[in-house]
């Protein structure tokens, strides 16, 4: 591991540390000015630290993985009026100003 790896890690700059070789390769090859380069890897810091932190807000929340309603079993459960959960789930209430309940 470089010392400049280390530096990089060590400010926070983990996507940039990691994708180093990439980012010099793309900054040198479209001749970007230093603040195209610094824009840049803001940005994709930015995003990268977005996307570990939803990634990490839904590990806590336990949420798990939704089931498509294609795959809902309407066979289950007994008594549940099937179009009804179909036209609110089309979401037309919100357009047509009605109140769902």
């Amino acid at each position: 591991m470089s010392r400049l790896h280390e530096q990089l890690v060590s400010l926070g700059l983990r996507h940039t540390a990691a994708h180093l070789d990439d980012t010099i390769s793309v900054a040198t090859r479209k001749r970007w000015s230093s603040t195209q380069l610094l824009e840049y890897i803001a940005e994709t810091e930015e995003t990268e630290r977005s996307r570990r932190s939803l990634e990490r807000r839904l590990a806590r929340s336990r949420i798990g993985r939704f089931k498509p309603m294609a795959d809902f079993d309407w066979g289950w459960p007994k008594k549940i009026d099937r179009d009804a959960v179909e036209v609110a789930l089309r979401l037309d209430f919100i357009r047509d100003g009605q109140n769902l309940v």
